[in-house]
């Protein structure tokens, strides 16, 4: 699964609003931030490319690959670190 953090509820809507009907606005896990953020999940990593071409990048934070209880960042926004894998 594919999950996208962002610093403010309107990058969220923005991207769930275009891959709605393959994706999901969620609170972001505990685990990742204490904060009252949400995130969008993908369960499906297929369009992984696409979607990260079309984030909007001054509202996305992080990217993970979510794996069970396992949160494994692939790409850092906030610092341009590229780490898709």
């Amino acid at each position: 699964m594919l999950l996208v953090t962002f610093n403010a509820h309107y990058g969220s809507v923005l991207l769930n609003k275009k891959y709605k009907k393959i994706s999901k606005i969620r609170p972001v896990p505990r685990k990742l931030s204490s904060s009252c953020a949400d995130c969008v999940i993908f369960p499906e990593l297929e369009t992984m490319d696409e979607i990260f071409d079309s984030i909007e990048k001054e509202y996305a934070e992080k990217a993970y690959i979510v794996d069970g209880d396992n949160y494994k960042i692939i790409f850092d926004f906030k610092n341009n670190g590229d780490d898709r894998t």
